[in-house]
Order: C-alpha cells, then structure tokens, then sequence
C-alpha cells in the first residue's frame, strides 16, 4: 500500500520562511522515488525487511495501518530534513534524515540524502559508511547508494576507491537504467570511453533496447579512436539484430574511419535506401557516396531526400554542392530554390546561391542575393567579403569593396583568397604597394585557383600584361573555369 501524504498535516507547515516556501517543489522528485521505493518495502514479509545491526530499525507494520502511518513520519522527516539542510542546519538536517531513514530503513532516496547531509557537514566518513552499510545489508538493491558513495570518493579525489565501489556495483544486477546511464556519464567524464562502452552494453539490457545502446557504445567508442572495437561492438549487435539503421550507421561510419570509403559509401547507401532515416542521415551518406566518386547514388540519395523534405536546407544545400563539384551550376541554384521559398531570410541558403550564380555567370543576379543575405545577418563576413569579391573583380564599388575586403581579411587573415580579395580592392584604389604584400601573403599561404585569378588581374591593372597571363594560365591549369577569364567564390568564403 502506498502510504496516504497529507500535504496540510501539520509537520509539513512551509510558515513564513520563503526558502520552505519553495522547497517542497524541490523534494517531491526525492518524495516520489522514496514513496515508490516504500510501497516496494511494504510487499515484502517482515523477515525480508530486517534493520542492519546497529543501524536503523525496521518500520513497524500491522493490521491498524501502522505501516502507511510509518511512511506518513518519513516522509515528513524526511522533508523536514531538506528544509534544515537547504537551511544550512546541517546538524538538524541529519537528526530528521535519520529518522526517516529509520522509519523506511530499506530506502536508497533516504539513505543518500542521510549521506549527503553528512558529507556536507564535514563528515566523509560517516557518509560513506551509511552508505556501504546499506549496501552490505541490500546487496542485491543498492546501486544507488554504491553510485553515491563511488561520487563522494571522486569529489575527495579518491580515484581507485571510487572504482572499487563501482566494480561493486557492476557485479550485481538488478540496477535501473539511470544508474548505469550514470556509470557510464562518469566515465565519459574521466575521459575513459572503452569503459563507458561496457556500461552502455548492461544499460541496454536494463533498459530493453540492447541495440540503441551498443550502437552508442560503439559511437563512444568510435569518438575515443576506437574504431575496430566500435566495429566490433556494433556487428556483434547486428548478428542479433540485422536490420538495426542505427547499428548499421555507426559500422558505416567505422569503415569510413578505418579507410574502407567504398564499403562504408555503400552501407551507407543501402541505409538511406531503406528509408528509416531522417533528412541529415540522407545528408551524411550523400556525402559518402560522394567521396567515393558514387555521384549517381549520392544523387539519388538527396533527390528522394528531397522529394521526402522538399525545403530542408541542409538537403538543398547538399544537393547543390554535389551538382556544383560536377560543374552544374544552373542546376545547383536551381536546387536551392525551395530552400529559399521556405527560408527566404536564411543568410546561409542566400549566400550559397549566389555564389551558385556568380560560377553560372550570373553576376548581377549574385550580387543580389548577397546583398538579401547581408540584410538578414548585417554581421555576416562571408557575405562581405563574397561582395568585395564581386565588386573588386568588376571593378565597381571600389570604395565599398574596399572596406568589406579589408574588414573580412582582418576577421581571418588564414583564408589566403579574402587576402587577395583585399589585394585586389588595394589595387582597384590605387595602392598598388599595399595590394602586393596582400598578394605576397595570399601566395604563401596556397595557391589557390581563384588568389591566383584575382592576382591576374591585379598584374594586369598594374601595366604587367605578361605576368598577368602567366598567373591566368596557372589558375585555369587548375580551374578550367578561368580559362573564360572571370570566376567564382566557390564557397563564398
């Protein structure tokens, strides 16, 4: 029977104090756990239920209710006690905690905030013998307080003690799926992945879904350099589970990690063909099936994508890079148009199509969209220096090429083509002296097709026609585009 709590009972007055005001609020999720944890006590015979020696008695229970009115007193105890402790009367706190503790001694809520409020006085030692007390007495139902004495040990740097306690707790089953999910966080704290991965693995089993849990093991894994572990993990799960996306996702991005793209490019297909995954799952195996030269397959990919979310702007997005790393750039600012229908206002989208346009020859329609893109993120250095780009390749709008040049190459001088942007609004300003160390920088960092155009045509303002050919030929070797002697941003960068 789940004991009768009447919030107006006297024991359970707030008064005038603002902080008791509150802390009920705070206490019912510990209330809630520990009424549970009694109900549970309450179905057990009384030789089932025996004190440890020296500690708590066991509640009372008989014909007259004496149980429910037992539970009543630890529940008010025990919220007088989160009342004192939130006081700072710790000496208090722990006289009320104890006597809750006492009326529902099989409880793991009242035998942590018993704990706790010793720890928080000072007293480690005693904490942690209540808590192993408990333990030693409930073998088979104390994860929690083993949990509890393991993070005191960690707080007193008590690194080897803590794991004992945790080895403690692994070894029996039976703990709920919080517990090890906090195990396993603890873990991942301590930088400690192949362990976290083992408690995934019992947490999976706790919970009832063993495949969600090794395929985040294996992700664990993975994330810590494991890579043929997480392999490992993830198809020792798909013998049992053959058709888990989520499993055969993370053995996917193994593959990848370990070199096999053409294997992992075609898991990754056979996934987003099944159709279980959303639209940035579709994403990451486009991109797959891309790497590995697949292009049909990362088409397809995103054209199903975009059939199933025709305005999710990372499907466009992609979709348009993949026809622009083929030359199609018609097609690729196409593909960005239902994007731009859904999220007209969304920098990003706005500024990939222009550069989409300024590679298809559509300057005048580029220059447009990037200026709509700078409206709507007035801070955007990519669109500055996309418009800089435009207008110093031009010749228009020196002024202002100049000044969003400049800002953006101050904002990251490690892009060596927003250095060369600046060179060329130098030039288009006259300052052919302070365009050439924008150059000489640009140059050393890489030669990149389009610092390499840019540099062209600032040779060929400054008189030296020869050079600016050779410089021309060198872009085009490397981007045949320029063989038509005007270019693109690429990436708008």
């Amino acid at each position: 029977m789940i004991p009768r709590i009447d919030f107006a009972a006297p024991t359970l007055r707030c008064g005038r104090n603002p902080t008791r005001r509150v802390v009920l609020a705070a206490f019912l999720p510990c209330a809630c756990a520990f009424l549970l944890s009694y109900a549970a006590g309450c179905s057990k015979e009384p030789e089932q239920r025996e004190g440890p020696a020296g500690g708590p008695p066991p509640a009372e229970t008989g014909s007259d209710g004496s149980a429910a009115d037992a539970g009543d007193k630890a529940f008010a105890s025990a919220y007088e006690g989160k009342c004192r402790e939130l006081d700072g009367d710790f000496e208090a706190a722990i006289r009320s905690y104890r006597e809750a503790y006492s009326k529902s001694p099989d409880s793991q809520t009242l035998c942590k905030a018993l704990a706790e409020a010793h720890f928080r006085a000072g007293e480690a030692g005693r904490a942690l013998e209540i808590l192993r007390s408990h333990a030693a007495r409930l073998p088979g139902s104390s994860h929690e307080c083993r949990l509890a004495a393991a993070l005191i040990l960690d707080r007193q740097g008590l690194g080897p003690e803590a794991e004992r306690e945790i080895s403690l707790l692994l070894s029996c089953p039976g703990g709920t799926p919080g517990v090890y999910r906090a195990v396993a966080d603890r873990y991942l704290d301590q930088g400690l992945g192949v362990k976290a991965a083992q408690v995934m693995l019992v947490l999976g089993d706790a919970a009832g879904d063993r495949s969600g849990w090794a395929a985040e093991a294996a992700s664990v894994l993975l994330s810590h350099g494991f890579a043929v572990q997480a392999r490992q993990t993830a198809e020792s799960a798909l013998a049992a589970a053959p058709g888990d996306a989520r499993l055969r996702l993370v053995r996917a991005r193994c593959m990848a990690s370990m070199g096999e793209r053409t294997s992992s490019a075609r898991e990754y297909v056979e996934i987003a063909k099944a159709g279980s995954s959303g639209p940035e799952i579709a994403v990451e195996a486009a991109r797959a099936a891309s790497a590995a030269g697949m292009n049909a397959d990362a088409e397809g990919i995103l054209s199903d994508a975009a059939r199933k979310w025709p305005s999710d702007p990372d499907v466009r997005r992609e979709q348009a890079g993949i026809l622009a790393r083929q030359g199609r750039f018609r097609e690729a600012a196409d593909a960005l148009l239902p994007a731009l229908a859904e999220a007209g206002g969304d920098a990003d989208t706005l500024l990939l199509h222009a550069a989409m346009l300024e590679e298809a020859g559509d300057s005048a329609a580029a220059e447009a969209q990037a200026l709509k893109a700078l409206e709507a993120d007035s801070k955007s250095l990519r669109a500055r220096h996309f418009l800089a780009y435009l207008w110093a390749s031009s010749g228009r709008e020196p002024a202002r090429a100049l000044s969003y040049a400049e800002e953006a190459a101050a904002a990251d001088p490690r892009v060596a083509v927003r250095l060369a942007t600046a060179g060329l609004a130098r030039a288009r300003n006259g300052d052919f002296k302070g365009a050439a160390e924008m150059f000489s920088r640009a140059l050393s960092m890489e030669e990149d097709p389009y610092v390499l155009w840019l540099h062209s045509i600032h040779l060929g303002l400054a008189g030296e026609a020869e050079e600016s050919g050779k410089y021309l030929e060198m872009a085009a070797a490397r981007n045949p585009r320029f063989r038509r002697g005007t270019g693109g941003t690429g990436d708008g960068r």
